[in-house]
């Protein structure tokens, strides 16, 4: 059996518990695969190395990414493919999942050989039990994060061109970008999700965030839709906030979202749905369809203003 570590280059310091994993899975079988705009010039693995390069994955968006990773591993990918547990995973390793045809799990804390077949532990019912999933074909596998035990050679990385890439969404190169840490550090952050309808829906709420001085955050689901940068996405698997003031907008608030949002001094929701967790975390809820309410709202902050 191979198998294949794949990283964001963000994620190359966390890569040794994964790797670990990926090495007693199958002994010196084992490749990692990042895409990047320019290769590291050494990184510790337990096998070979393989960066695909492009100046376009330099700011580059989901779909670039995934792009990347199927060109590098067109011709002979590995029957397992192990993602660390986050937003690159969420934004491009299920999707790749779906391009190949393989099986994608989340959220494993273990991974072994079982034969020819692989076996994933995963946790269950909040963490009070654990599953375990037997896998008979190729798949790709998110892992939680672990402590390394051990360490491996440095080794130069063989540099693949994967040539031009194609943005996914020509329009988000306008939306203004919030990373992780302006995030973290905004006093107000308007978030949109899917409730909006559309990517224009969402980048429609620029407006709002310009007049308030916000930063613009987004549920995952607006993430997987590809509207916005996997950088503004707020929740467990993206960026914990404490704002002053956190406006939700079209966000039916999963519990992942809500536990982002905790430290929010004040929220403030906008969903049609009337049964939305979000109204029961919020301070300010209204049931209202956003483009009806926007123009109105509009109205209110220019006389403000």
């Amino acid at each position: 059996m191979r198998a294949g570590v794949v990283l964001s280059v963000e994620e190359i310091g966390k890569a040794q518990s994964i790797q670990e994993r990926a090495e007693s899975l199958a002994p010196g079988e084992v490749t990692t695969y990042i895409v990047a705009g320019k290769p590291p010039e050494t990184m510790e693995a337990p096998g070979r190395v393989v960066a695909g390069i492009s100046a376009d994955l330099e700011g580059a968006d989901s779909g670039q990414h995934l792009e990347a990773l199927r060109s590098l591993l067109a011709e002979a990918p590995p029957e397992i493919l192990l993602f660390l547990e986050g937003s690159f995973f969420e934004s491009v390793g299920a999707r790749l999942a779906g391009a190949l045809g393989w099986t994608a799990v989340r959220g494993a804390v273990e991974v072994r050989a079982d034969g020819s077949a692989v076996t994933l532990t995963k946790p269950a019912f909040g963490g009070k039990a654990e599953l375990e999933i037997r896998l008979d074909g190729p798949a790709v596998v998110a892992l939680a994060p672990g402590e390394p035990t051990g360490s491996f050679p440095a080794r130069k990385p063989e540099v693949v061109e994967v040539g031009p890439l194609t943005p996914e969404w020509s329009g988000r190169r306008a939306v203004r970008e919030a990373s992780g840490e302006g995030l973290r550090e905004a006093r107000v952050i308007v978030s949109g999700g899917r409730g909006l309808g559309s990517r224009e829906a969402y980048e429609s709420l620029s407006e709002l965030a310009g007049r308030l001085g916000a930063a613009m955050g987004a549920s995952r689901a607006a993430v997987d839709e590809g509207w916005a940068s996997p950088t503004r996405q707020v929740g467990l698997t993206g960026e914990k906030v404490s704002p002053d003031l956190y406006l939700a907008i079209g966000i039916s608030g999963a519990s992942q979202h809500l536990a982002g949002i905790g430290g929010a001094k004040k929220i403030v929701a906008v969903t049609k749905d009337e049964k939305a967790p979000i109204l029961e975390a919020a301070d300010v809820g209204v049931v209202a369809d956003w483009h009806a309410l926007w123009p109105e709202l509009k109205k209110a902050l220019v006389k403000d203003s």
